[in-house]
């Protein structure tokens, strides 16, 4: 990332390990996370020191270390990476919350109820993940049930939060595609998404209490 002049989004590196058994915390300011490189997901957000276990963080990192998510299909990226032990700055001083229940696959009409459920209206929402036909349709769904402002930020954008929602930086990158190889590259998403489906629909039809309906549903 360094080698290609943006260094200035990397977050400050800490520590690197190779074993649980070597992290110390003690290396560390009074917030930082520790992550692991073999999957997503794999995050320990620390906001005080102090109130920290290096027992509990051991445990955690050792369980995310025996994850193999790659043989599920979902994240191949990892394959042939050496895991390692990461700690970094918290890079965004912000609340962290969970939503439990809440599916990283739901589909546009369970996310759509989720954004009707809010008590209290978002101000605006930005759309993250997703194929870039899909991330447009739903965009311009939420905008016109809702009126709330939908943003699609492109790699390496930078936004402030104020009054209105204000795009302070945008890497240029120069992009050359040809027809062949924009075919082939939504070839490779398309089979990666049609292997989630099938592990989903195993998983699904596998489940006892399915009923007729909920068969003809998948």
């Amino acid at each position: 990332m360094k080698s290609k002049g943006l260094a200035k989004i990397l977050n400050e590196l800490y520590a690197v390990y190779d074993n649980v058994e070597d992290i110390n915390i003690d290396e560390f300011p009074e917030k930082f996370v520790i992550k692991t490189t073999n999957s997503s997901g794999t995050n320990i957000f620390c906001k005080n020191k102090k109130n920290t276990s290096i027992e509990e963080i051991k445990e955690k990192v050792k369980k995310f270390l025996s994850l193999n998510n790659i043989k599920a299909g979902r994240e191949w990226a990892y394959s042939g990476i050496k895991p390692k032990i990461f700690g970094e700055e918290i890079a965004v001083n912000a609340r962290i919350e969970y939503i439990e229940g809440y599916s990283g696959h739901a589909d546009q009409e369970l996310l759509m109820n989720c954004i009707y459920s809010y008590i209290k209206k978002p101000k605006h929402i930005f759309l993250v993940h997703g194929e870039p036909e899909s991330q447009d349709v739903l965009a311009d769904k939420i905008i016109t049930e809702t009126g709330i402002g939908v943003t699609i930020p492109e790699f390496g954008e930078t936004y402030e939060f104020n009054d209105e929602i204000v795009m302070t930086n945008k890497i240029q990158r120069k992009v050359n595609k040809t027809i062949k190889s924009e075919v082939l590259q939504r070839l490779g998403k398309l089979k990666d998404e049609l292997k989630d489906m099938e592990v989903y629909v195993n998983q699904d039809l596998q489940d006892e209490n399915l009923r007729d309906e909920d068969i003809f549903r998948i």
